[in-house]
């Protein structure tokens, strides 16, 4: 079976933060559910002749989002504490990038062992896929508390 992987690094994407102090700032990264974000965006498509499947494609198109805080330039005093965050923070999401690579990876060399399936077998064999990824990067969130035990925190200042 051939089996072809098609993406590259995340694309990088920002959404606006307000806060003329520590505590506001912090509040407002809490209200959006999360201060830096990593989807995949992940797809898989396969063809084959009668009853096998002869090729997968899975397709992604990665994005990073990433806080970016709009008095940064205003506010010196925070200035040290939002870079040490913000640096920890994109490390964090690069993370789930590289977990997201290992587990595609591992995905197409599966598939490439395990050879002869059916339509039925390989939308069960996506479906898994897609859990046990999902499980991975839920593990990785779950072992960093999202990435506060990496220095994701926000020092006052």
């Amino acid at each position: 079976m051939k089996v072809t992987l098609s993406y590259g690094k995340p694309s990088n994407k920002s959404w606006k933060v307000k806060g003329g102090d520590a505590n506001t700032l912090f509040a407002n990264l809490n209200k959006n559910g999360f201060w830096g974000r990593y989807r995949s965006n992940v797809s898989a498509s396969w063809s084959g002749k009668g009853a096998k499947i002869d090729a997968v494609k899975l397709t992604a198109k990665p994005v990073v989002l990433m806080p970016s805080w709009t008095e940064y330039s205003k506010i010196k005093a925070g200035q040290k504490s939002w870079d040490k965050m913000w640096k920890a923070l994109k490390k964090h999401e690069d993370n789930h990038h590289t977990i997201f690579d290992t587990s595609a990876k591992a995905f197409k060399k599966k598939l490439e062992v395990e050879g002869d399936l059916d339509p039925k077998d390989m939308k069960k064999t996506w479906e898994t896929y897609q859990k046990d990824a999902q499980k991975l990067q839920d593990d990785y969130d779950k072992k960093s508390k999202h990435g506060k035990n990496e220095g994701v925190i926000l020092d006052a200042w």
